[in-house]
């Protein structure tokens, strides 16, 4: 490994005994305003943790969140007070408000000589709006896809040991031009080096579980809305070595974290016995720690129902049985399933490779083995017709998943990198782009399906941060034994307000034909006036203390839903 300190500059010019200074890193975590942090940042947490033990004191990294204005100002003052050779911004989703102020304090900034970092900026929003992004900040770097080795490259070509056309996947500008590097996606094997865990003592502070990821990608990885392949640069699923999960979930429970969750795109990686073997060695990695340590250490994972539990092959289901069971004997409290639909035509349409008797055999074999279930479920999508969207709600009463999905009436994203936007573009049926959540707007094929969807969107949408923040409380732990009355009573609101648009579905779908506009309108009113009640009974419930609200994210969200008044005991 090549040696890429710095030398002092004041050192040299005083004649002074040079001293050698690492490569100072700043990776820049900014979060949409409107999302709450439940979670360490694990994205720049996996960079810090691969560049501290590539390079070793060679390189200091620290990492810092925006998630809020206020934040602005504090990585401001930080970059100001510790000149900086590296700032790596991760943009994510729903972000680019912060982004821009951001970006707009920062060039009004004054630095020490006038000296500023090379700025990087990589997730999602870069990787597939790389022209945009470099028009907000001309003199950026754009890391596309996985960061490892870019970071690494970038490290060396800071120090002169390197050109940035020989880095892999960036995007900048040269003489007014965008130059493309090569795309290459690390081999997960020879990652070695686990993430770091910079802010885990946020959630150490709030209460809730840390996130750990053990492979990238998914072995089937063809469904028409999905993006892993596309940012994986044609790769689907691989794993990470053993031993580096193992050590980053060693450090985590030796931090105070007792539950995580493995947030892989599929956990399991398939249904082969090599694939099998491996998930039995992190279980019994995880079983050392949690006897080493005497901590009832619990986590989530999330599959394919067809990785649970297919058709025809009564051998392989046995063993995925006794794999869940043993990871259950470890801690596996819950597993997410990606349902996504409730009939057969829009299974083969949104190529989930799948069946429906499959899907309900995964169900079936989670409640037989007692395991907890939380699960994916599009309700919407540009084809659907009044039979399917029929269905799906049939389905979705009939297998009983709202206490693993209560946001019944999501509709289909289309997001650049996925198949379906091809094939949307193609046919006309785009409208329109958000940049911001990374999103393609699409017409309806069925015009009373695009009446339905505008109708619930319409119902929904006053609430739905409301809700989200309940939802944002129910889900900090996945063990119900963990839940406390504050999770459990968050849990059973959003429940009730799935239940209420679930409703409203039904009765659009079996009315929109026939019925008059009178008849819509009392349909919808009906609607407002149950979220209504049930928003009414959380502001009783805050002004009561049941709910902790310490950051103040439900009394926020219940003056944006115009119903601050409750919260005052004298109102």
């Amino acid at each position: 490994m090549k040696k890429i300190m710095k030398k002092s500059k004041n050192a040299a010019i005083y004649g002074q005994c040079e001293e050698e200074q690492p490569i100072r890193v700043i990776l820049v975590s900014i979060g949409s305003p409107t999302h709450y942090a439940l979670w360490n940042e694990l994205s720049c947490e996996t960079l810090a943790g691969d560049l501290r033990g590539f390079f070793g004191s060679e390189v200091k990294v620290t990492i810092k969140r925006i998630n809020r204005e206020e934040g602005i100002n504090e990585v401001l003052g930080y970059l100001k007070e510790k000149p900086t050779d590296i700032l790596g911004l991760s943009i994510q989703p729903g972000s680019l408000i912060l982004v821009d102020s951001f970006i707009k304090e920062y060039n009004l900034t004054e630095f020490i000589e006038n000296k500023r970092p090379l700025v990087v900026l990589g997730n999602q929003i870069p990787t597939y709006f790389p022209e945009d992004m470099l028009e907000r900040i001309p003199e950026g770097i754009i890391v596309r896809g996985e960061g490892e080795k870019s970071l690494r490259g970038l490290v060396e070509s800071v120090k002169g040991n390197g050109k940035l056309r020989d880095v892999p996947n960036l995007a900048y500008r040269n003489n007014n031009k965008i130059i493309y590097t090569e795309t290459i996606t690390p081999n997960l094997k020879n990652l070695h080096y686990p993430p770091s865990t910079d802010t885990v003592h946020e959630i150490l502070k709030r209460g809730g579980n840390a996130m750990v990821q053990a492979s990238r990608g998914c072995p089937w990885g063809v469904c028409s809305y999905c993006t892993r392949k596309s940012f994986r640069h044609g790769k689907r699923w691989e794993g990470f070595p053993v031993e580096r999960v193992i050590e980053n979930i060693r450090d985590l429970v030796e931090m105070g974290i007792t539950e995580i969750e493995f947030c892989d795109d599929e956990f399991i990686g398939g249904r082969d016995q090599k694939r099998v073997h491996r998930i039995e060695d992190i279980a019994n990695g995880i079983e050392k720690i949690r006897r080493e340590k005497n901590v009832n250490f619990t986590f989530r994972i999330f599959t394919r129902p067809d990785i649970i539990y297919k058709e025809n092959d009564n051998e392989g289901n046995d063993k995925i049985r006794t794999m869940l069971l043993r990871l259950k004997e470890v801690g596996l409290v819950k597993v997410y399933i990606g349902i996504e639909a409730g009939c057969k035509s829009r299974m083969n349409r949104l190529t989930r490779g799948m069946t429906i008797k499959e899907v309900r055999g995964a169900l079936k074999t989670l409640k037989k083995l007692n395991i907890g279930i939380d699960a994916g479920f599009i309700m919407f999508d540009p084809e659907l017709t009044l039979e399917e969207m029929m269905e799906n709600i049939s389905f979705f009463r009939k297998e009983n998943l709202m206490p693993y999905n209560q946001w019944p009436f999501r509709p289909l994203i289309v997001n650049e990198g996925s198949r379906i936007k091809e094939k949307l573009d193609k046919a006309g049926q785009i409208t329109g782009k958000d940049i911001n959540f990374i999103q393609y707007f699409y017409e309806f094929k069925d015009r009373n399906i695009a009446r339905i969807a505008k109708i619930v969107d319409e119902e929904s949408r006053p609430s739905c941060f409301l809700f989200y923040a309940l939802k944002t409380i129910s889900k900090r732990y996945f063990d119900p034994d963990k839940k406390d009355e504050e999770t459990i009573l968050a849990q059973k609101y959003v429940e009730e307000a799935g239940h209420i648009f679930l409703d409203l579905m039904d009765e659009l779908v079996r009315n929109i034909k026939t019925a008059s506009e009178e008849e819509i309108k009392e349909i919808s009113n009906n609607t407002r006036k149950r979220v209504k009640e049930l928003a009414y009974k959380v502001a009783s419930d805050v002004v009561e203390g049941k709910f902790k609200d310490i950051d103040g994210q439900l009394k926020n969200e219940m003056r944006n839903y115009g119903i601050e008044h409750l919260l005052c005991p004298s109102a």
